[in-house]
């Protein structure tokens, strides 16, 4: 829609309600594409706006389906306003908890007012909460917030975790400080500046990576779980201990150590054979035999047969060598 030259105000919607809210439900998908909208006034507070959803005194649910909104560029010349919105609450919420929403906002060009371009957008003391489902929000000029808001909370379903992302762009974009989310938490300070915005919402099922016992041979590993679609790792089988990629192959028990013990005048030495969990001693040396080093096996079947030696001050023994 052009009124360029025409002193005008200029509005264009895919979908507007006045006074009333706005819900989408169902399994289905709807596309909407709003071209470009450009107009001007010489009177102030004139706007113009391009829009995919807009509820005039109202909010907008999303429970389920696939939305996907683009919306076209915002010019306005004079003192007028130049807004470009994907979703668009006018004094209502925004409230997403189920299924896709995808928006694209164009850039908004003010040749002297204001130029606003948001995916989503609530005025006033408006809130955008999402509480499931997928969400992907972009600002089509760049310093514009993708989610412009009073506040922004994640607020994942019971055993669900959403994670969150944001930046100048999708290919730049990064974890929100504290995703994945698995209890309700305001981020509207952490994505104030980001142009691009994507929560999601997963739940995790694990699989077993099996373990195994340590032996003197070999280095055991503890057990833990993979979720096989996002490939994130975690301790217990709810998945709700997260575990760091880093972390998964310092997951070790301690291998059989044969530890040498210091000792007292007339005590015996011995080996220490087990993990950090204890285990078993056997005496291979006798300070009794005074000298005559003896050879012996350690439980786990190993034989430690280096010559000892001794030391003799003061009362006490030590081992030189094993």
């Amino acid at each position: 829609m052009d009124h360029a030259g025409q002193n005008v105000p200029s509005y264009n919607y895919g979908i507007y309600s006045e006074q009333s809210d706005i819900r989408m439900d169902g399994e289905g998908s709807l596309t909407i594409e709003v071209g470009d909208t450009s107009g001007g006034s010489a009177f102030p507070n004139t706007r113009v706006i391009s829009a995919g959803i807009y509820a005039n005194w109202g909010s907008v649910e999303v429970v389920g389906g696939t939305i996907t909104i683009e919306t076209g560029d915002a010019k306005a010349s004079s003192v007028s306003s130049a807004e470009s919105y994907g979703i668009y609450a006018d004094s209502g919420d925004v409230v997403l908890s189920d299924g896709t929403v995808k928006t694209t906002s164009g850039s908004a060009v003010a040749e002297s007012g204001d130029a606003y371009s948001n995916g989503i957008h609530t005025r006033g003391e408006g809130t955008v909460t999402i509480s499931g489902g997928e969400v992907t929000a972009n600002a089509g000029t760049d310093g514009n917030p993708a989610v412009s808001t009073a506040d922004l909370t994640i607020a994942p379903q019971a055993g669900q975790q959403i994670t969150a992302e944001a930046g100048s762009e999708e290919t730049s974009a990064s974890a929100v400080n504290g995703s994945p989310f698995s209890v309700q938490t305001s981020i509207t300070d952490l994505v104030s500046d980001a142009s691009y915005f994507h929560a999601d919402t997963h739940v995790h099922v694990g699989t077993l990576v099996q373990g195994k016992a340590a032996t003197c041979e070999e280095t055991g590993m503890k057990s833990y779980y993979t979720c096989d679609e996002c490939g994130k790792h975690f301790e217990d089988e709810t998945c709700t201990s997260r575990l760091p990629e880093r972390q998964c192959g310092r997951r070790k028990t301690l291998s059989c150590l044969h530890r040498l013990r210091r000792f007292r005048c007339r005590r015996s030495a011995y080996l220490e054979c087990g993990s950090r969990y204890g285990g078993q001693r056997q005496t291979l040396y006798d300070l009794r035999l005074c000298g005559r080093g003896t050879t012996g096996a350690c439980p786990c079947g190993n034989t430690c047969d280096r010559e000892g030696g001794h030391l003799y001050g003061r009362g006490q023994h030590r081992i030189l060598a094993l």
